[in-house]
């Protein structure tokens, strides 16, 4: 009798971490989709790594989602190009590339007179350029 309600204590628990992990997954996958669609917006924060989280999340917790994702006229496509060619246009990579060079000269220019700061902020950026520059390029017949 004692083993039969340690049984249904684990699955009770069970449920409820998988609820909360579930919530947790849809609210961490909706705060990425803004911030991809923000990234539409905003030329120097990039879409693609928010709406490639997006799917992740919303694959492990609401196929729903998933699919009216990989659905979206406009989301969709973004995430079905990773997917088939696991590569990046390179007009992407040279809009990225410039933009992210332009706003962190910017940044570290006249945003900010410590040294630590400025140099952190272009070792982000050189960071982004080398994994940008790693990214394989799209064949222009394959966009």
């Amino acid at each position: 009798m004692a083993t039969e309600r340690s049984r249904k204590a684990r699955r009770t628990a069970k449920k409820v971490q998988s609820r909360i992990v579930k919530v947790l997954l849809i609210a961490g996958g909706s705060l990425s989709l803004m911030l991809a669609v923000l990234g539409i917006i905003v030329p120097f924060l990039p879409a693609t790594p928010f709406l490639l989280l997006s799917a992740a999340c919303f694959a492990r917790s609401s196929d729903r989602l998933y699919q009216w994702l990989i659905g979206h006229r406009v989301f969709g496509r973004y995430i079905r190009t990773w997917r088939k060619h696991r590569a990046m246009p390179l007009h992407a990579k040279l809009v990225l590339l410039a933009l992210l060079w332009v706003s962190i000269g910017a940044t570290a220019v006249f945003a900010t007179s410590h040294i630590a700061v400025r140099i952190v902020v272009i070792m982000i950026a050189v960071g982004v350029t080398v994994f940008v520059l790693k990214v394989r390029t799209m064949p222009a017949d394959a966009e």
